[in-house]
């Protein structure tokens, strides 16, 4: 979390799945730091910003090793059956 702006202070938390935050935790968090900063007859905002997974769409590439043993063990699966 950082500040945004000075008038009315703002606090901006960046994170994953924020749109998913209840407005009651919201609240809470505005008081808590109105409480902590000594805020008084200011409102305090709080912003949610979440950001794109940067490695969504990609397929994972396997090393070497890792695929030997996908073969390694591919091989022990069908000897089973």
């Amino acid at each position: 979390a950082h500040q945004g702006g000075m008038n009315p202070p703002r606090i901006i938390i960046h994170g994953n799945q924020t749109k998913d935050v209840p407005e009651a935790y919201r609240r809470y968090l505005e008081n808590i730091y109105r409480k902590v900063l000594n805020i008084t007859g200011s409102p305090v905002k709080i912003e949610f910003k979440s950001g794109e997974n940067p490695f969504a769409g990609r397929k994972n590439k396997l090393t070497e090793r890792q695929m030997q043993r996908k073969r390694r063990l591919m091989k022990f699966v069908k000897q089973k059956k």
